[in-house]
Parts: C-alpha cells; structure tokens; sequence
C-alpha cells in the first residue's frame, strides 16, 4: 500500500477520540494518565499525564486496551513541576502527536517499534543526545526533534518525508538517510555539524535552508534534485551553504561527490 495513504488512514484513525475519560483504576499505574477511547471502543490514546515520575514507562495497556497514540501536549513540560527525563514508549503505540514530549528534560526515549507517525514538536526542546528512529516510522514532521543535543541519527527507509526543522538546532555530526525517502524539509537539518553529506538516489527534493549552518565539505547526491526556490520577490533561497545549489547546477544536476575546498566547489561525477 502506498506510504502516503497508510498515513492519512493513520491521522484520520486518531483523529476519531471521543472526549477525554479519566479514571482510576488501582491497576499498575494507569491511573498517572488521562485518556480517551477511540470511536470503536477498542483502543486508548492517551491525552494528559497525571503523574508526578521523571522517569515514565508508558503501559501497553489501559483497562486491558491497547494504548495506541499519544495525544498533543500529553506529556509536555510546560508549566508542570517535574520535567520528564526519561520515558518508554510501549510497541502498541502507532501515533505521537504535535507537542506530545515537548519542552521536558529528555535525556533518553525508547520509541516503540510500530510508531508510525512523530508529529509536529512531538520532542522538540529536550536533551536528548541519542535517537533510535524504528523502521516502523512513515512521517516526521516539522520540528519533531528540533532543539536537543542529538550527536548522530539514522532515517529509515519507510520514511517518507523529513519535515521543516525536524532536526533543527542539534549536534549532529553524522546522518545517515536510508534510501526511500522522497522529500527534506526546509531547514530540517539547520544548524548542525555535518562536514560530510550522502544523500540517497530516491530524494528528489531538499527544500530551502535544509541543511544551511553546517560545515559541509562533501555532499555525494543523486542526479536532477530539486534545490532551494526563489520568493516572490526574485530572492532564490538555497537549501546548502556556499553555493551549492548554484554550483549544482550550473553542471547540469549530475549525481556525484562534491568537495569544497578553499572556498570553491568541484565534483566527481558517476
């Protein structure tokens, strides 16, 4: 099934909760979370975390239902006491959505291996130095990880799009994107510490100031990518620092391995 109707069937799945159900059931520690059922009575997403830990480990189960999505601004840290530092998130979990994790003090998160969907802000503003992003993963959105401490990543193949900022702001140093990915938001990965860059042969498009603020001497990048884009007033907005795009090209969009050096581009073509 195409990628991008598997997600729509996810959104459109979770976006179908009735109103937010609290309870206390003395089972465990359900009772440290707020929820609501899904339309079918048949799954639980959660909706506010009621709790007082740091360290969360997120049940696979509410009233012996699945728990399956993480609603917006369920765990986030504003205005709450105790920020979360760690949390565990159970493989019964599909969708995280915008702000789910936002503005704590994460230093470790274990994504469940079905997440398919980390939403807008979903763990922007942490501390998160590690990330393990499950093959499961079809869609991250904008600023998903933006502002955290994130040294390295790999973005599995299933994925589909990479949104605007979702990386913003880190300290990564070392990226690798699988093959099957299509799209690279804008600014998704600014200000960063990549030297070096492999983009895949299925990217066709890296929108403006995708990867601007890196120290970037090496890109290797398929042929015909489409790069940056010009404003309404004629102002071209380029997706990489230096030139690039400009130098990109001039030499017709051929894939190859560019090098910058002493402050001008040259390419090796293959």
């Amino acid at each position: 099934m195409n990628r991008k109707i598997v997600l729509i069937k996810v959104l459109f799945a979770f976006a179908l909760c009735c109103s937010c159900t609290r309870q206390t059931t003395g089972k465990d520690n359900e009772a440290d979370f707020g929820f609501c059922l899904t339309d079918d009575e048949k799954a639980v997403f959660i909706e506010s975390y009621l709790g007082q830990q740091a360290s969360v480990i997120i049940p696979h189960t509410i009233q012996d239902m699945p728990v399956t999505g993480i609603g917006h601004e369920a765990f986030c840290g504003v205005g709450r006491e105790t920020r979360l530092t760690s949390v565990s998130i159970p493989d019964s979990v599909i969708a995280i959505e915008r702000d789910a994790f936002s503005h704590n003090h994460l230093e470790n998160v274990s994504i469940g291996s079905s997440v398919a969907f980390i939403g807008r802000d979903a763990f922007s503003y942490n501390r998160l130095s590690a990330l393990s992003i499950p093959d499961s993963v079809i869609a991250i959105d904008s600023m998903a990880f933006m502002e955290n401490r994130i040294a390295s990543v790999s973005i599995p193949g299933n994925v589909a799009f990479i949104g605007a900022g979702a990386f913003l702001g880190n300290q990564l140093a070392d990226i690798a994107i699988s093959n099957g990915i299509t799209h690279i938001g804008s600014m998704a990965f600014s200000m960063n510490r990549l030297s070096a860059l492999a983009i895949p042969g299925s990217v066709t498009r890296i929108e403006p100031l995708a990867f601007e603020g890196n120290p970037l001497v090496q890109i290797s990048i398929g042929a015909d990518v489409e790069l940056g884009e010009y404003d309404m007033a004629g102002n071209y907005a380029a997706s990489f620092d230096h030139d690039f795009d400009g130098f990109y090209l001039a030499h017709g969009r051929k894939a190859g391995t560019y090098a910058y050096n002493n402050g001008a581009w040259s390419a090796e073509f293959r």
